[in-house]
Order: structure tokens, then C-alpha cells, then sequence
């Protein structure tokens, strides 16, 4: 049943809508687009916030661990002067890890809920451990903070989501099309001949003929003849 069909979907993480309840081009339009702009939107911010943790970290944490590895002088004096930023960079990844890695949050959870690991569970458990190490080493008084990598773990990912995002929509503009301007009618065949019926009319068991050149109406076994058919639409592949 379409509602059973659409409360499992959503559960796997799909925004289902049924077909009958969508105008052609709707489902795919984007420009403006609500889930493009939003996506849009959060990889902006991580963009924004990566840059304003990213240049610092360039700037303090690199050049004086660098220094510690290769045995020279603290450029910053110290751990006492990184200690005052900690907190701001602290602050700012958790922005990050929260408004732009909504998403792949989101697909953690799901992963989660359905016991199938995927990429969003993948790069939720690097920044979430890179966030959480942070705030232990800063409270136990060590600075081997890694919110950098949590910053570029989500953002990166968030903006690969988003321009995929953007693919899929132009990808799917013509197979929307197709699907909304679906077969409405099917020749039957019965001991009588043969009788044209809304597909909505068929049952299993019937005979269905498909002349050379129509489409497909329904979902069936081949019982007599030969045919070549395409299915581009649905496997990519003519």
C-alpha cells in the first residue's frame, strides 16, 4: 500500500511523495530548490567557519607543533598561549560539526537505526572523536586538538553531498518526466479479442499485448513472442 510504502521509505532516510500528488518537473526543479538550497546553504557556513578555524590553525597550532617535532623553540611561547584560543575554536567546530554536518548526522543515524554502516557514519565518527579528544585534552591540559579535521571532514563531505545533489537533480529532470507521463492504458487480451483497459483495471493473470514500438504498462512475464525492450530508464543502459 502506497502509505505503508512511504512510511518505509522514510524510515530508510527517502522523502517519499506519491506520484499522483506531484506536478511534472516539481520533484526536481533547481533553482531554489528546498533540499539543493538548504544543502547550499550549510556548506556556505562550513565553508565560512572552516575558514575562520583553518587560517588560525595554519597560523598557531602548525607552526608550533612543527617547531615541538623538530626540536625548536615555541614560536607562540608555550601551551599558556594557545590556551586562550582553544575555547573559540572549540566553539566555532562545534557550529560546523552541528548546522553543516547536519546531513551527514542525519545518515549517521539512519546507518545506525538500520545496523548498515555507510560514509555518513564513517565521517561522523572521525569528527565526533576528533571534537570530543579536543575537549578532553583542553580540560586535561594538553593542546593536541584535532578540530581541523573534524572541520574538514564535514565541510568536505557536506559540499561533495551537496554538488552531488545537484547532479542527481539534472540527471533526474527527463526520468521524471517519463514517470509522471506513465502508460494509462493497456490492450487486454481476452477469448473475445481484444479490449482496451486502464492499467488500474488489470489483474494477475491477465494476457497483455504490447504492440512493437509502446511501452511497457505493467510489470510481467513474457508468454509469446519476441522483444527487444529498453531500459535505459531504469538501469542507465539501453
Amino acid at each position: 500500500p502506497t502509505e505503508a510504502l512511504t512510511e518505509a521509505l522514510s524510515g530508510l532516510g527517502y522523502d517519499a511523495t506519491p506520484r499522483e500528488e506531484r506536478e511534472p518537473g516539481s520533484s526536481v526543479d533547481t533553482d531554489g530548490g528546498i533540499v539543493d538550497g538548504a544543502l547550499g546553504y550549510r556548506y556556505a557556513a562550513g565553508v565560512v567557519f572552516a575558514s575562520f578555524l583553518l587560517i588560525p590553525y595554519a597560523v598557531v597550532f602548525y607552526p608550533s607543533h612543527l617547531a615541538a617535532l623538530l626540536g625548536f623553540a615555541d614560536p607562540l611561547g608555550g601551551g599558556a598561549s594557545i590556551t586562550t584560543v582553544v575555547p573559540v575554536f572549540l566553539v566555532l567546530t562545534f557550529v560546523v560539526i552541528v548546522v553543516t554536518g547536519a546531513p551527514v548526522l542525519r545518515d549517521a543515524y539512519i546507518a545506525i537505526v538500520l545496523r548498515t554502516p555507510n560514509t555518513g557514519l564513517l565521517v561522523t565518527l572521525t569528527a565526533v572523536a576528533a571534537y570530543l579528544f579536543g575537549i578532553a585534552g583542553y580540560f586535561a591540559g594538553t593542546f593536541g586538538a584535532y578540530y581541523d579535521l573534524a572541520v574538514v571532514a564535514v565541510a568536505g563531505v557536506t559540499g561533495a553531498t551537496f554538488y552531488e545533489s545537484l547532479a542527481k537533480r539534472n540527471a533526474a529532470s527527463a526520468l521524471t518526466d517519463l514517470t509522471v507521463s506513465r502508460v494509462a492504458d493497456a490492450t487486454r487480451e481476452t477469448d473475445a479479442g481484444t479490449e482496451t483497459v486502464p492499467v488500474d483495471a488489470l489483474e494477475p493473470g491477465d494476457r497483455v499485448l504490447v504492440p512493437e514500438g509502446e511501452r511497457v504498462p505493467v510489470d510481467g512475464t513474457l508468454a509469446e513472442g519476441e522483444c527487444t525492450v529498453d531500459e535505459a530508464v531504469v538501469t542507465g543502459e539501453s
